[in-house]
């Protein structure tokens, strides 16, 4: 699992980007590529996403996006943007996933939708590893398949547990995904929405065994 010793910003984009914190190029990314720095416990961030596409696929215009994120005494200020989602990760990792603007080449305005098309979709397939059958159990889950849920685990596991329990303590939450760093399939961010725009994570463990999962806890 993903814990910072400092508190930390990490970015990733929805289409090929360049990254610049306070004017200084960070890195590039894009997909499921992330940048990561640390930051101070007190200060103004200015992040800006620079597209590396002149296009989207509809052969919209896409243009640069700066926000401003703060932080005091370590904690991030709970402010996101269309164009920005924040999400606040245990540990102190500050998530930001950033869209370009992009401009209709026949309207001339702000289109509503931008970057790679069904980037945040998770389908559905048979788990080959670990982590894929973390993901499957997670979001048969969030999608309410109980049944489909029940059968990744162990037949230990199922004998001592009820869909009912697993909904229970699932709770409820709108996406799933591994800490940053963390692609064992141990972990799991239950991700569940704040406010507008700002999300957070809840942290679940899952123990794998040959049969399925062994148990699963919260952190």
């Amino acid at each position: 699992m993903y814990y910072a010793g400092v508190p930390t910003l990490v970015v990733r984009a929805k289409c090929p980007a360049l990254i610049s914190i306070n004017g200084r190029v960070a890195g590039e990314c894009g997909g499921e590529g992330y940048i990561s720095v640390p930051l101070s416990a007190n200060g103004d961030y200015y992040v800006t996403m620079q597209p590396l596409l002149p296009h989207d696929a509809s052969g919209a215009a896409l243009c640069p996006v700066t926000r401003r994120f703060s932080l005091e005494n370590g904690i991030m200020e709970q402010t996101g943007y269309p164009d920005a989602v924040l999400c606040l990760w245990p540990g102190g990792v500050n998530e930001i996933t950033m869209k370009p603007i992009a401009i209709c080449a026949k309207a001339g305005k702000q289109c509503e939708k931008a970057g790679q098309k069904g980037a945040d979709a998770q389908g559905a397939k048979q788990p080959i590893n670990n982590l894929e059958r973390g993901m499957a159990f997670a979001v048969a889950s969030m999608q309410g398949k109980f049944d489909e849920a029940m059968s990744y685990l162990s037949p230990a596991l199922r004998r001592n547990v009820t869909a009912e329990a697993i909904a229970e303590f699932m709770g409820e939450y709108e996406r799933v995904r591994p800490p940053v760093g963390d692609m064992s399939g141990d972990t799991l961010g239950l991700i569940y929405k704040k406010k507008e725009y700002v999300y957070a994570a809840r942290l679940i463990t899952i123990e794998h065994g040959p049969e399925g999962i062994d148990n699963i806890s919260e952190l």
